[in-house]
């Protein structure tokens, strides 16, 4: 004999009366709600004491994420958001899990593909994942030079003598930087023509 029981409450209700297997699919539940099962063995000597189960919180695997997001990301990092799911199945949500790997079918040399899938978890499990591809490239920022401290960009030195010049310069990735002596050849002269 099965009998189910509302937790909170008095009163249990038979389910079956006869079930020859040790186990049995409880339907009609509320979703959210916490239930007690009472199982009680019947010979032909009559109706044994009953096991109680319970109480167990009636849940499915929660919706999937929802607003997920990539904020940023590079070759070596990704930041991303998203927002718990609509549905949590009945049961609050314990925690997320968030799994990556690289794209199989993704073949370049500089970049790489990854594939980002995040999952809520609940007491009920794992529920359905949102999945996002990542372009894994190193940020790029055109070279910049300081030259504040050489206001005419240029610098003037006595024949003989020799000086240290420090240019700050910013980039990403990282400028080379080459110093070539300016021959007569690369000068361009404009005209500028009088009044």
């Amino acid at each position: 004999i099965v009998e189910k029981q509302l937790s909170g409450r008095k009163a249990w209700s038979t389910f079956a009366t006869e079930n020859p297997k040790c186990s049995i699919n409880v339907t009609g539940l509320e979703l959210g709600r916490n239930y007690n099962f009472r199982v009680l063995g019947e010979n032909e000597y009559g109706v044994g004491v009953g096991a109680v189960i319970g109480p167990i919180r009636v849940c499915q695997t929660p919706g999937p994420i929802t607003k997920f997001e990539i904020t940023s990301a590079s070759k070596s990092f990704a930041n991303f958001v998203w927002a718990k799911p609509e549905y949590d199945g009945g049961s609050r949500i314990t925690g997320y899990l968030i799994e990556w790997c690289k794209k199989a079918d993704f073949d370049a040399k500089k970049d790489v593909e990854y594939v980002v899938r995040i999952s809520a978890k609940s007491v009920a499990g794992v529920g359905e994942p949102r999945e996002k591809i990542i372009a894994g490239r190193d940020p790029t920022e055109k070279p910049t030079l300081n030259t504040s401290d050489y206001p005419s960009n240029t610098v003037y030195l006595r024949e003989g003598t020799s000086k240290k010049i420090k240019i700050p310069f910013t980039g990403k990735p990282k400028p080379a930087i080459k110093w070539k002596k300016l021959e007569e050849d690369d000068l361009y002269r404009m005209p500028v023509p009088t009044r």
